[in-house]
């Protein structure tokens, strides 16, 4: 049986990360991926104060949670063309990666870098393609050192995403023959939930879960969109990594939570 797990991202600005992971575990989810960003857990922040990253440690080891993190995304970009800006990228990835470690968390989880423009030449998408590769080596090697699983979340969601198909996002992977984690949601309003599935199964490391109508990425409670988890219901109930419940929305931030998971755990019992 997978880890069913909570994103802290839930809550965003309603709940700082303390406040988040003491829900998770007062409503008994079994894992929780941390948001290691502004607001919840930045990690330059949590690096440089030893009490504010011992306290989410005691926390998490007095929950017994799994845990997991989630690299920060906010004004980066691992394949940026510009080369300061690049390396600040991986730097704090790799930042993100020595807090799972103090954390004792396993997994982290990163995105690929983005196109410089949201239509781009040829040439310069090789070249990000390029930018990419170097990146995620650096990140999963480092990775490997600090005995954490990096994990390369599929996007293809956004205009300036690299990765335009399925086919981008699968030559990244393969290239750096990394894991992934899969989001489901994304894949449902990108690529279809099915093909993704299908080119990635055997690479899937730690899965994030929402649900949307394909309009676009609304990251709903599960069953609140038009997802046919029916597809993929066999893999989920037999996946032995962690499931997160990744829901957005700032008005009833908790109870979608708390609805996501009961229509999940629903599905499971079958």
């Amino acid at each position: 049986m997978p880890v069913i797990g909570m994103a802290t991202s839930n809550f965003f600005l309603v709940k700082d990360v303390y406040e988040a992971v003491k829900f998770a575990r007062e409503n008994e989810f079994s894992g929780v991926e941390i948001w290691s960003d502004v607001p919840h857990c930045y990690v330059d922040d949590f690096t440089r104060d030893k009490e504010q990253w011992s306290r989410l440690h005691t926390l998490l080891t007095e929950s017994k949670m799994k845990s997991a993190l989630h690299a920060p995304m906010f004004g980066i970009n691992i394949a940026s063309i510009n080369h300061g800006i690049r390396k600040e990228s991986i730097r704090q990835v790799k930042a993100s990666i020595d807090l799972a470690h103090t954390l004792g968390s396993e997994i982290v989880v990163f995105h690929s870098g983005k196109r410089p423009a949201v239509i781009t030449p040829s040439r310069v998408k090789e070249l990000t393609f390029n930018l990419n590769i170097d990146a995620i080596m650096a990140i999963k090697n480092y990775a490997r050192e600090k005995k954490v699983y990096a994990v390369l979340e599929n996007c293809g969601v956004d205009r300036d995403d690299y990765e335009e198909s399925l086919a981008d996002f699968v030559h990244l992977v393969e290239t750096c023959k990394i894991n992934v984690c899969w989001d489901v949601g994304h894949s449902h309003c990108s690529w279809g939930v099915k093909e993704t599935f299908e080119s990635l199964k055997d690479k899937i490391k730690h899965i994030h879960i929402h649900d949307n109508d394909r309009s676009y990425d609304q990251h709903l409670p599960v069953g609140m969109g038009n997802i046919d988890y029916q597809l993929i219901f066999p893999f989920l109930k037999e996946f032995p990594g962690m499931i997160v419940h990744e829901i957005q929305g700032m008005n009833n931030c908790e109870e979608k939570t708390i609805q996501s998971k009961k229509e999940l755990d629903k599905l499971l019992r079958y």
